[in-house]
């Protein structure tokens, strides 16, 4: 085979390359035993994992639920379609059907978790989740005229803000106040983990912390 040289590369020969270069038995050699060892220390108890019999909450779903609700409560903003004055209450009725299930399926996990890993009774998890799930939708109308007043603060207290848009849009301590006010009434119904994840999000999209369980009141509407 006659050598190929380009320039700035090494030289190469076909007949050198082999496409199999390590048998396969390195693998079986290799693979089982760490196998064990992980198994062992994982079945130990020492090492953190998620070996139960109950579904854990899912860190994208409840991604997604945030996003999901960003979506219903400012319609139009940040979904992938037009929503006009005919279309707003289909739209809501879409959306709010599809959040209400993942956010039951998302806090009915938590709980069971929950429960199995502090060897808690029955709690009728399935059914708590859809009761809290009602209650929380219920509450997103009053979320969404705290949301407005947090819209209006910082218009009010950044010059640089233009418009109700540019916050929307673009600012991540909007972003940040919306994810806790969302988390924080999960919180006051006493669903687990959930909002933890929710405001470790927040976090991570705008190095802004809020804890959710953290008492943040609304801004003074007469200062409107």
């Amino acid at each position: 085979m006659k050598k190929i040289n380009i320039a700035g590369q090494n030289e190469f020969r076909a007949e050198e390359c082999d496409a199999d270069p390590r048998p396969t038995e390195d693998l079986f050699a290799t693979v089982p035993p760490v196998v064990r060892q992980l198994t062992a220390g994982f079945s130990s108890g020492k090492w953190s994992s998620h070996k139960e019999p109950v579904p854990i909450p899912s860190k994208l779903e409840i991604e997604r639920l945030v996003h999901q609700a960003q979506q219903i409560l400012f319609p139009g903003y940040f979904s992938g379609m037009i929503v006009s004055t005919e279309s707003l209450e289909y739209f809501l009725g879409q959306s709010l059907s599809s959040f209400y299930e993942n956010l039951s399926r998302q806090i009915g996990s938590a709980i069971r978790h929950d429960c199995f890993r502090n060897n808690r009774s029955c709690t009728r998890c399935g059914e708590r989740s859809y009761d809290i799930a009602s209650v929380f939708v219920q509450a997103l109308p009053g979320i969404k005229d705290l949301l407005e007043l947090d819209i209006h603060a910082t218009l009010q207290g950044d010059p640089a803000a233009e418009n109700v848009d540019e916050v929307i849009f673009s600012y991540p301590g909007f972003f940040a106040i919306m994810v806790y006010r969302l988390a924080h009434r999960l919180v006051e119904l006493e669903v687990p983990i959930i909002p933890r994840i929710m405001s470790e999000y927040a976090y991570s999209r705008t190095a802004i912390d809020i804890h959710p369980g953290a008492e943040i009141g609304k801004y003074p509407s007469c200062l409107r």
